[in-house]
């Protein structure tokens, strides 16, 4: 059984609401990722290793919004971190 996938970073953690920028997820278990959700929407994403799971641009969002980031990999879905949106 595989184990699940578990984040353990966003890089950054924080950014502008404009967005438009890569955010690099970091972690372990992301054999076969095959959803990475943003504020409970897909987005797209490059899977570069069984680590690091790259957001290819980044959403717009509203200022000090504080939204969620979780993955699913190998059927699994990942624990939940968090993106805030800069003032």
């Amino acid at each position: 059984m595989a184990d699940n996938p578990k984040i353990e970073s966003l890089s950054p953690k924080n950014g502008s609401a404009e967005g438009g920028y890569s955010v690099t997820i970091h972690g372990e278990h992301f054999t076969n990722t095959t959803d990475v959700w943003w504020n409970g929407k897909v987005v797209s994403f490059v899977a570069e290793s069984i680590k690091v799971v790259k957001i290819e641009e980044a959403p717009a969002g509203t200022a000090g919004l504080r939204i969620p980031v979780k993955l699913k990999a190998d059927g699994h879905l990942s624990n939940e971190v968090f993106f805030q949106y800069d003032n």
